[in-house]
Formats: structure tokens, C-alpha cells, sequence
């Protein structure tokens, strides 16, 4: 692909030394406008970044996604959408984790390429808390434009092995109440089994889906 088209570099790292020192040193390369991540498991849609640059630049928007689906590791669809609140704030993001494959946002429009925290897991998600500070919003583009595969031993199959790491993102990191942070802390040990939640009703409750 290089070869063919200039426009795409290639560059591979020295040692492993993790997805949020991988993704940091690419940004640091990248020289467009959007910012966006494809990893090694997921899968784009052919017309995925014309659909969701063309969206981001109607509605002048600075931070958007997609829905996605599940694969396995043969490909096959395994039946099961992942989707988006079509807008989010801050708050709303609390309680909603995005594909990181599906995200794309204009560094330009939002003043800077921001880096990933440095923590094992869930920075991705870090990331995004600390881009929509700024942003102020995060807007879904309603379509599927992206698969995710699900591979044995992957760092984000056991659910609950991540609780940890929303704690120390929501009350060491955000800073937010010791009450806040357990309470949305357990949430997600609840959002992690689906036969106990299967469509979380404090969402319903705290009406999280809706602009606010």
C-alpha cells in the first residue's frame, strides 16, 4: 500500500511496548487534520472514513463514531450491533464506552492531537473523556462501519477484568467522588454480565441517552 499511494506510512516500533505507546507515537507522526485508529482485530468499511469526514465537515463537528458489529476470528458476523447514543456530553460518555476503531475527530477543529494516557487498559477510553472536555459533545453517525473481532485471549474480552481501571480512571484520574466513582464503577461490573443487565435501566432512569 505504500508503494501505491505516498499519502500512507509505514512504520513499525523497536519493541512492543503497548497499544497506548503505539497509537501515541502515530499521532505524533500523523500530519492530517482527523485522527483516527484502526487495531490490528478490527475492520473498516470501505466507504467508513469518506461517510464519517463527509459527516464531520456538513455538520461541523469535532468528535464523532459509528456504530460496529462483532466478528469472529474467521470474520463471520456474530450477530451483534454495538451502537451509540446519537449525541453525547461528558456525562452521557460516563456511562458509554465507544469502538475505538469507530472514532475519528479533526485535531484542527479541536486545537491539538491529544495523546493517550499511559495506562494498560482503557486508555482508549481515557482518551476520549479528556477529548470531549474540549469537544464538549460526541455525535454518532447511525451506521455500521466497523467490526470488531473477538479473539481468544484479547485484552478487552474479560469484562470484569477492566474494573480496576475504571476506577482509577474515574476516581484517581477524573477526580470524580468516591461515591460517584463506585456507583459508576459498579455499574459496569453490571454492564459486563449481560444475563444480570441486559439494557442497563439507570440510563433510562438518569435519562443519559438524551442531549443534555
Amino acid at each position: 500500500l505504500c508503494i501505491k499511494d505516498s499519502r500512507i506510512k509505514y512504520y513499525r516500533l523497536e519493541k512492543n511496548s503497548g497499544a497506548a505507546q503505539a497509537r501515541n507515537f502515530g499521532i505524533e507522526k500523523a500530519k492530517g487534520e482527523f485522527i483516527a485508529f484502526l487495531d490490528s482485530d478490527d475492520l473498516w468499511r470501505n466507504d467508513k472514513l469518506i461517510k464519517q469526514i463527509k459527516y464531520i465537515r456538513q455538520e461541523k463537528v469535532i468528535f464523532t463514531c459509528t456504530y460496529y458489529d462483532k466478528i469472529n476470528e474467521d470474520g463471520e458476523k456474530l450477530g451483534l450491533t454495538i451502537k451509540t447514543p446519537d449525541k453525547l456530553d461528558y456525562k452521557g460518555l460516563l456511562f458509554n464506552s465507544l469502538g475505538n476503531s469507530t472514532v475519528i475527530y479533526s485535531a484542527r477543529l479541536l486545537g491539538e492531537k491529544m495523546k493517550i494516557p499511559s495506562i494498560k487498559k482503557r486508555n482508549d477510553y481515557l482518551m476520549w473523556l479528556q477529548i470531549i472536555k474540549k469537544a464538549k459533545k460526541l455525535y454518532c453517525l447511525e451506521e455500521v462501519l466497523a467490526s470488531h473481532r473477538i479473539r481468544k485471549g484479547s485484552l478487552s474480552k474479560n469484562k470484569l477484568s477492566l474494573v480496576k481501571y475504571h476506577w482509577t480512571i474515574y476516581f484517581k484520574i477524573e477526580k470524580l467522588s468516591m461515591a460517584k466513582s463506585l456507583f459508576l464503577t459498579l455499574y459496569w461490573i453490571a454492564k459486563s454480565i449481560p444475563k444480570l443487565v441486559k439494557k442497563p435501566k439507570i440510563l433510562r432512569k438518569l435519562n443519559l441517552n438524551k442531549d443534555t
